[in-house]
């Protein structure tokens, strides 16, 4: 049975909305600022031997977890600001359609970087026994 005076404070407010994929064997929370769109079932092509998705006259670079994925004719995209890339943005495949949350500082847990590219600050957060690790950004190779 909760405390009393649970039943009675209210939930701390969402300060934070993340966008949480599942690509590869990575979990990923990504702020929605960095988040340009979410690009569902999109073609995946080989453009310059790497993969990319062609959007908005131009050919994005896309990545599977820490490698460049293979080329499919469609999968779930999720379409992130990445500064240090010269074209700006990344589409990172996901294996399921990402879902959106929206968090306070108090749900932040502690979590191990990431190896490769990504940039990560030390913060994670689960759900459905499953920890997002925060990314804030992707490193130049």
């Amino acid at each position: 049975m909760p405390e009393p005076f649970r039943l009675f404070v209210p939930p701390p407010l969402a300060t934070e909305k993340l966008l949480l994929v599942q690509s590869g064997n990575l979990c990923l929370a990504l702020d929605v600022n960095q988040v340009q769109e979410v690009l569902l079932k999109q073609p995946v092509i080989e453009y310059q031997t790497k993969s990319a998705t062609y959007h908005k006259n131009a050919y994005i670079p896309v990545m599977l977890g820490q490698y460049a994925c293979p080329p499919v004719a469609t999968a779930t995209l999720v379409l992130i600001q990445a500064d240090a890339l010269k074209c700006g943005l990344i589409a990172i495949v996901s294996n399921t359609i990402p879902k959106l949350v929206a968090i306070s500082t108090q749900d932040w847990i502690k979590a191990e970087s990431i190896e490769g590219i990504w940039q990560t600050d030390g913060k994670g957060y689960v759900t459905g026994g499953i920890t997002y690790t925060h990314i804030i950004g992707i490193a130049k190779n």
